[in-house]
């Protein structure tokens, strides 16, 4: 399957060319009229146009940048190779839901599509048997797309190679057995409750344990103090109330009782209250035991079950910090040599200069391939600027010559003020004027 690239004022297109009589020998008259219509969730936008005679595919790719443009500078985490399969779980969920298998679904990193701007993937479908990249070939390609670093992405993608290649098949079962929910995977760690005392000693200052509250914590804390000594006053209030009346009328046995008792309660009552809004909205501190839930990450910290429970709480600011190290002189070993790659070091003597900002922007190309883009976690050299693309352009090494390749981007990519088509390599030489966006580069 032969596709290029294309670019109108707005849009980016993938456009494959079909030609007419194949057509009408391999039908696919219901594919195409569901492609087109849209309607089949995780598939690329695809308008289909009839230009002398023969008929073209065009793939509405836009922002949306290629698995392989992606992740050749920095690899896939495990995480982005779970999005990348979940969402390819749901396209094949949507084909059947329109009687579509995966015949037709392109397994190819050129032709999966990542849109930056929403983090998903998005799948090319051509309606025509027999010109498509298989599963088994995708997850070989995936292989070197995976950083080496992380070692269950690698776990997984492995797996899946030789799921691929015994079953010979993409199954949504395979996906749900080698993705599965964090929940699922995550062991659950029983949470245990630890028991931090803290002592006030009259012989240790009280600022080394003070506990540090906030503004807000300090001012309910007042508010309560104020609240108790206000009841107080109103029980001491109560008391005098009582009295006043057993001066002033004359009273039964029973309301004699009635009020000492009242008189009473109200006493003990306002004492208690008294002291208590003074020591709050004093701030005064008591030796009080606080419980902290934590959730233990590491099992290592505790040797056996029996090591749960209490432990001693230390000041980590107070305690010294002993600084060690090696201070005699070692020879030094002879390190075995290392062939170079002409991918990752090459010598071209070619460096570019920015000449149309403030200050001069230096670009070595030295190492390739070389991805500029705005989008750090992707790209080799971050470009700041809003006329640069997440993905704008890379530098790559094509038998021992300097490429440029555009990757899409919006604003375009100009070797000596001819914009460079898509995907196609262009050779640069020393002196030429390189514009990325709006930023102009001179090769010296």
């Amino acid at each position: 399957m032969e596709y290029s690239y294309y670019r109108d004022l707005k849009h980016n297109y993938l456009v494959v060319e079909r030609d007419s009589k194949d057509e009408k020998e391999n039908g696919g008259t219901y594919q195409q009229k569901i492609l087109e219509s849209g309607r089949v969730e995780g598939l690329l936008p695809c308008n289909i146009r009839n230009i002398n005679g023969k008929k073209y595919f065009y793939y509405e790719i836009n922002t949306m940048q290629s698995v392989k443009d992606r992740f050749l500078s920095h690899g896939m985490k495990y995480d982005q190779l779970k999005k990348l399969f979940l969402d390819m779980k749901n396209m094949m969920e949507s084909l059947s839901e329109f009687l579509l298998g995966e015949e037709g679904v392109v397994f190819n990193i050129d032709n999966i599509f990542s849109d930056l701007s929403k983090d998903d993937y998005k799948f090319m479908y051509y309606p025509f048997a027999g010109e498509k990249g298989s599963f088994a070939e995708l997850t070989e390609q995936l292989l070197e797309m995976v950083d080496p670093e992380d070692a269950k992405a690698n776990e997984v993608i492995y797996s899946l190679c030789d799921h691929a290649q015994t079953k010979g098949a993409i199954t949504i079962a395979a996906i749900d057995t080698y993705f599965k929910d964090d929940e699922e995977v995550i062991e659950h760690i029983p949470e245990k409750e630890i028991r931090v005392d803290y002592f006030v000693d009259d012989d240790i200052d009280e600022d080394d344990f003070e506990e540090k509250e906030t503004n807000l914590e300090k001012s309910n804390k007042k508010l309560g103090g104020r609240v108790q000594i206000l009841m107080s006053l109103l029980f001491f209030g109560l008391i005098a109330g009582v009295m006043y009346i057993r001066m002033t009328y004359i009273l039964t046995n029973i309301e004699n009782i009635l009020s000492i008792g009242v008189m009473g309660v109200s006493a003990v009552t306002g004492v208690i209250s008294l002291i208590t809004g003074v020591r709050d909205f004093s701030g005064k501190k008591e030796k009080r035991t606080t419980k902290v839930t934590a959730q233990l990450e590491d099992e290592d910290y505790f040797e056996d079950e029996a090591d749960y429970g209490y432990y001693e709480s230390k000041d980590p600011y107070k305690t010294p910090i002993r600084v060690t190290g090696n201070t005699t002189e070692k020879k030094k070993e002879l390190s075995e040599t290392t062939v170079l790659n002409i991918e990752d070091e090459f010598d071209n003597n070619i460096t570019l200069y920015s000449r149309n900002l403030s200050k001069t922007i230096r670009i070595e190309l030295d190492k390739l391939p070389l991805t500029i883009g705005k989008m750090e976690e992707c790209v080799d050299r971050v470009l700041e600027d809003s006329s640069i693309s997440r993905i704008h352009c890379r530098f790559v090494s094509d038998e021992g010559r300097l490429a440029l390749i555009d990757l899409n981007s919006t604003n375009g990519t100009y070797r000596n003020g001819l914009k460079l088509k898509a995907q196609e390599k262009t050779y640069i030489d020393s002196g030429d004027e390189i514009r990325i966006g709006r930023i102009c580069f001179d090769c010296r």
